[in-house]
This record gives C-alpha cells, structure tokens and sequence, in this order.
C-alpha cells in the first residue's frame, strides 16, 4: 500500500463516507459565496451554539499582539483576506496538464476517493 499525505487524507475520507454515522457535506465554492448560511449550518448539525461572526473588516490572526508570521516557513501560505471572505482564483494550467484537468474536471471526490484508493491497493476494483 501507498503510504503519504493524499493517501492518508482519501481513506479518512472513504471512512467518513462510507459509516453509518452522519457527516456533513459542504463545497468551498458555496462556503465561499454564501458563508454565513453555511456556517450556520454548521451549527446546526454540530448542535451547539450559534457565535456572532464577522465576514467583512477581518483581521490577521494574532494573540496578545503577536501576529502569525509564517513568513520562517518561506512563504506565505496563511494569509487572511481582510476586507471579506471570497474564493481563491487560481488558474489550474498553471499546476496541471491538460488531460489531469480534463479527467477530474467533473469527478465527484467519492469516485475520486474511490479510484485513488483501488489504484494504490487499499481496495481491489
């Protein structure tokens, strides 16, 4: 069996698909667009407490003054978007071939997990 990060992360989600257990389901495209709604949602299935968030005039994440910097990781890679909450645009054909988008352009992530998984040995086709 393959082992890594994307492998781990596809069986945990094949389990969660797959148990009898209730799980909830949420695209980033509509978190994005709509994220009150969905984070509503959330509380609702998680059955607690609803908190009064903001989705507008956001802030870095900081505590007692000390702003998160993950600029020693080289890079910036959690950067919050301070005047609203919108989707990431990012133009895949600069990451992936052609075919690679073609091929999972319109593959729901439980054939995805499926298929990753039977293809690296987990499960037999």
């Amino acid at each position: 069996m393959t082992e890594g990060i994307t492998a781990t992360y596809a069986y945990a989600i094949h389990n969660i698909i797959k148990n009898d257990n209730d799980y909830i389901k949420i695209n980033y495209e509509d978190l994005t667009i709509n994220p009150k709604k969905y984070i509503k949602r959330i509380y609702k299935f998680l059955n607690i407490p609803t908190y009064k968030h903001r989705y507008v005039d956001l802030e870095q994440f900081s505590i007692n003054n000390i702003k998160y910097d993950d600029s020693v990781l080289d890079g910036m890679y959690h950067d919050v978007k301070e005047d609203k909450v919108e989707k990431n645009n990012y133009d895949l054909n600069m990451y992936l071939s052609e075919s690679i988008i073609t091929k999972y352009k319109n593959m729901s992530l439980e054939k995805w997990v499926n298929e990753f998984l039977i293809q690296r040995g987990y499960f037999e086709s």
